[in-house]
């Protein structure tokens, strides 16, 4: 596989959570990858023998349906997902348990996404908001409430690739 999209760093360092793409490219099959640092090495390694091979953790049977997008919370505690499973668009899913990539208990949202990215109190996500199939170089910023994903707030008609600043700035 290849890696598309942006990355999601885990908090401690040990994890990476990203696009693969199967190849050859073109054949419809993604997923969320996860590589993870070996025992005995540095948290945000630079090294890539310090890391294991790549796995994909989202199913990846059906083309063109799959995870386009996920993090988990930084508090540890939920997972937000972009997928079109059962729908003909990508949409915001939100998993109570912060490994359920098999989308066993997440919940759907009525909310267009394309990408996803948590603010550090874990209370709001941020996503683009493009077209059905998520091609567009740049969308719509959504500001959603976890509390309230009926009632999406647009930050800005055209941005790519959002985050927050962190809560506490410095050491």
């Amino acid at each position: 596989f290849s890696v598309s999209r942006h990355l999601h760093w885990a908090k401690n360092g040990r994890s990476v959570l990203g696009v693969g793409v199967k190849t050859p490219r073109g054949s419809g099959i993604f997923g969320i990858v996860r590589w993870k640092v070996k025992d005995q090495k540095p948290s945000f390694s630079t090294d890539p023998a310090d890391w294991t091979k790549g796995r994909f953790l989202t199913d990846i049977e059906t083309p063109s349906k799959g995870v386009l997008d996920a993090e988990v919370s930084p508090d540890g505690k939920r997972l937000a997902l972009v997928s079109n499973q059962g729908s003909s668009f990508f949409r915001l899913w939100i998993a109570e348990d912060p490994e359920d990539f098999a989308m066993s208990s997440a919940k759907p949202t009525a909310v267009r996404a394309c990408k996803v990215t948590w603010r550090g109190d874990s209370k709001e996500v941020m996503v683009v908001q493009g077209d059905a199939l998520c091609q567009e170089d740049v969308a719509v910023l959504n500001r959603v409430p976890i509390d309230n994903v009926r009632s999406p707030r647009e930050l800005n008609a055209a941005g790519d690739d959002p985050s927050y600043q962190p809560l506490t700035i410095g050491g």
